[in-house]
């Protein structure tokens, strides 16, 4: 019997009538701890984290809590309590177990789900450099691609969100911003961009809680990413501005050029395209300085981005060709993906027509493969112009039909303009995005 649909007894009481019915001591002790958790649901890895137990336990102690109506299994292998049953469990919890095991049980949950969302990121980034402690351990989960990675980092953003918020009331402040940390790939291949600002401002609070400098430098860069992202400049050079100061106070010159990277990109998206070079060169002689050839490669693209605004599109395709160079024999093919897509726009202003077809087509293969459904989008968007310049409306209006599915999809700013765009080519188009229109600046 269902407690919850007992009209003659509290819930409560009903609650406590089935709990008490478990002939399972280690069910009861499961249906407890993971009550600790404060996501919206959990899987079986963490539950038996939770407990400490192995998968095939936790799976039995799972499905008997679930038949006796103590947790939903709402989709396959994924299971959480009613509201009424979390806090009944949670105070059964409370008086029960003693404080050290119900710490211990939560620092169990948190840290798994930490180790785990590193994983995902060293597969979506195996070549960015991190700060958090896990990124120089083994991975504890292998991920059979950067699709696979990502999809885990959607299904567990809220549960990501919940611990390090837990984690930082309990003082764990540094669980806290390297979670943030930890979900870089996500937002830069999907933005999710509510997610992409609280996970940064929560890690930022965290990091000065800690008084960890770097840590702080690290979370302003991505509030810089996020503005940036969302196409607002000033608040983005403020953000990257406080952390190149944190960075050079700290003598961390990775950092610094990371600074560098976010504010050349918050001026170029303002217009100030000598203030972007000089910030992007800078970056560079950091990275060659140091030898972070990826780095030059980064802020390489980046320069040519800028030559390109400023109309000298055979400089940015000299440029580009370097970095398209670099991010291909080094398989990293999201910036792989960017290089061309930047490259095809300097072919198309070119009026190089076939080129801008091949390298638009590469990129978009390479988008595809890695789930990277934004840059996919913009890819779209130069497809529909490249159409426009063929005279072919058809395939033109097919790639904006794809690029504002995308767009919509992940809530981007970019689907109000080309909402608009199809509604004037075809007036029953009836599309409300809700967002307003900005430019997508770069962010690797």
């Amino acid at each position: 019997m269902d407690p919850t649909m007992n009209d003659h007894v509290s819930v409560p009481a009903a609650l406590t009538t089935t709990y008490n019915a478990l002939t399972d001591d280690a069910a009861k002790r499961m249906y407890r701890l993971l009550s600790l958790h404060p996501g919206p649901d959990l899987d079986v890895d963490l539950a038996a984290a939770a407990a400490a137990l192995e998968h095939p336990q936790t799976e039995q102690l799972l499905e008997a809590l679930a038949d006796a109506h103590l947790l939903h299994q709402h989709r396959p292998g994924r299971y959480r309590y009613h509201d009424l049953t979390r806090q009944h469990a949670l105070n059964t919890t409370e008086t029960t177990d003693p404080e050290p095991d119900r710490h211990a049980a939560f620092d169990r949950i948190t840290t798994r789900m930490l180790q785990v969302a590193v994983a995902a990121q060293r597969t979506i980034n195996p070549h960015r450099w991190y700060l958090g402690r896990y990124f120089t351990q083994p991975p504890v989960k292998n991920f059979s691609d950067t699709v696979a990675a990502l999809d885990w980092q959607e299904a567990e953003r809220d549960n990501l969100l919940a611990l390090l918020h837990h984690a930082h009331l309990r003082g764990d402040c540094t669980t806290a911003w390297e979670i943030a940390e930890a979900m870089w790939g996500l937002f830069t291949h999907r933005k999710h961009y509510t997610h992409f600002e609280q996970f940064h401002r929560s890690g930022l609070a965290a990091a000065e809680d800690a008084q960890h400098v770097l840590a702080q430098a690290r979370m302003l860069e991505g509030l810089a990413a996020y503005h940036n992202n969302r196409g607002s400049h000033t608040a983005a050079i403020t953000h990257a501005q406080r952390a190149l100061d944190l960075e050079r106070q700290a003598d961390h010159p990775i950092g610094e050029a990371s600074a560098l990277d976010m504010l050349g990109v918050a001026h170029m998206i303002g217009g100030q395209l000598d203030l972007a070079a000089q910030s992007f060169t800078r970056a560079r002689d950091i990275h060659h300085q140091i030898s972070h050839h990826r780095g030059v490669a980064l802020m390489t693209r980046h320069l040519a981005e800028v030559a390109a605004r400023t109309g000298d599109h055979l400089r940015a395709i000299e440029q580009y060709d370097e970095a398209v160079s670099y991010f291909a024999a080094h398989r990293e093919p999201y910036l792989h993906a960017r290089a061309l897509t930047g490259r095809a726009n300097s072919h198309l202003h070119l009026g190089q027509l076939d080129h801008a077809d091949t390298d638009l087509h590469a990129a978009l293969t390479l988008t595809q493969q890695v789930g990277a459904q934004h840059e996919t989008a913009n890819i779209h968007t130069f497809l529909a112009r490249l159409a426009d310049l063929r005279d072919d409306p058809a395939t033109q209006t097919h790639h904006l039909g794809q690029a504002l599915d995308l767009y919509l999809k992940l809530g981007a700013p970019q689907a109000t303009p080309i909402a608009d765009q199809l509604a004037q080519r075809s007036p029953e188009v009836d599309v409300d995005p809700g967002r307003p229109p900005t430019e997508e600046p770069d962010s690797p």
